[in-house]
């Protein structure tokens, strides 16, 4: 996001603020890594305990609102009894720390040291925790579920698979919008092949800049030090492994106008890997008309960057739910709440026998 888009979005918040307030928000801190990470949590009424859903970011320098997308959702889950919680990434805002330097494996254990400090409150109840998440967090969040306890559900949106195909089908499809022909693409997806393995080596960013000049003319922006640093460590990344491993409910959303990530492939994905069992239950719902970001879209597109992203940012502001895909935050909470109400039944039934 450039600064003057930054600038616009902070300076439109200022002007609205506590236009929709939340029940109740308070600042949020932990630690994870050493770095002091802080966000908000945004309880329901009453005294509690409630169930939560914990908030896990996308790509990029993400504020704990994500510049105000995540505001309708939120409130739709504190209408419903669900607390929420979400933080600045590190390094962004409030938390210390670099986001750059983090691999899905270190994003996927500071989810799960989230979880435990909120699971000290007394007004959280602590086995009824889920988490929601959207793009790239579709590579943390299962490994976060599979690799603790702490979860009880999992709901993602537009996640990817594999972090290489991921980058395949995003070039194909930028390189499409930009009006490239089929030999161009071609050569783009052959160069990036050898970047990809630069990526996968022990290559410094220098050894990268050389590589750069034989790039074809398409594909000659060079990557920050610091962004080639994090595509390094997280090059390898893939959900597959985390999914067959997940034990709890899972809902994934995606939409049929998606150009940010293949809905195909994530939802054959989301199909064969997740385990199915008794308790567990695995809901996949294609929006029709739906982008990336669950915006209402009636033809194929990407999103997330420039200024058709703020204009669809001002859009949450004003518009609230209905900015969103119809049906898709309603459906979201509707499934969260059956979760919540399915697990207290199974409860309250080993409790009696």
């Amino acid at each position: 996001m450039s600064l003057h888009l930054s600038a616009v979005l902070t300076l439109f918040m200022v002007v609205c603020a506590g236009c929709t307030p939340v029940t109740r928000e308070e600042t949020f801190v932990f630690e994870h890594y050493g770095n002091k990470l802080v966000g908000d949590l945004r309880l329901p009424a009453g005294e509690g305990p409630h169930p939560s859903v914990i908030f896990i970011h996308g790509d990029g320098a993400m504020p704990a609102d994500s510049y105000g997308y995540y505001k309708p959702l939120m409130e739709a889950f504190t209408q419903a009894g669900f607390a929420t919680l979400s933080w600045d990434k590190p390094g962004v805002a409030r938390s210390k720390g670099d986001w750059l330097a983090q691999s899905m494996q270190d994003r996927a254990d500071e989810t799960v040291a989230a979880a435990q400090a909120l699971k000290k409150r007394t007004d959280i109840e602590g086995n009824a925790v889920g988490l929601w998440g959207i793009s790239q967090a579709g590579w943390v969040m299962p490994l976060a579920a599979s690799q603790s306890s702490e979860f009880a559900f999992m709901i993602s949106v537009s996640p990817a698979i594999n972090w290489r195909g991921q980058g395949r089908y995003l070039t194909r499809n930028r390189m499409l919008e930009d009006g490239y022909d089929e030999s161009n693409i071609k050569a783009a997806l052959a160069f990036g092949e050898r970047e990809n393995a630069l990526l996968a080596s022990a290559a410094s960013y220098e050894i990268y800049l050389k590589l750069l000049s034989e790039a074809p003319p398409c594909c000659r922006e060079a990557m920050d030090e610091a962004r080639w640093q994090f595509v390094r460590l997280n090059i390898d990344a893939d959900a597959v492994l985390g999914l067959r491993e997940t034990q709890v409910p899972v809902l994934a959303i995606f939409g049929d106008k998606d150009l940010n990530v293949d809905t195909t492939e994530s939802v054959k994905a989301y199909e064969r890997e997740l385990p199915r069992s008794e308790h567990t239950d695995v809901t996949i719902k294609v929006f029709e008309n739906a982008d990336h970001s669950l915006s209402p879209s009636k033809k194929a597109r990407m999103s997330g960057a420039g200024s058709a992203a703020a204009w669809g940012l001002l859009k949450v502001e004003f518009l609230g739910a209905d900015a969103f895909a119809p049906e898709y935050i309603n459906f979201t909470v509707e499934w969260a709440v059956e979760q919540y109400q399915n697990q207290r039944q199974r409860m309250l039934g080993g409790h009696s026998e």
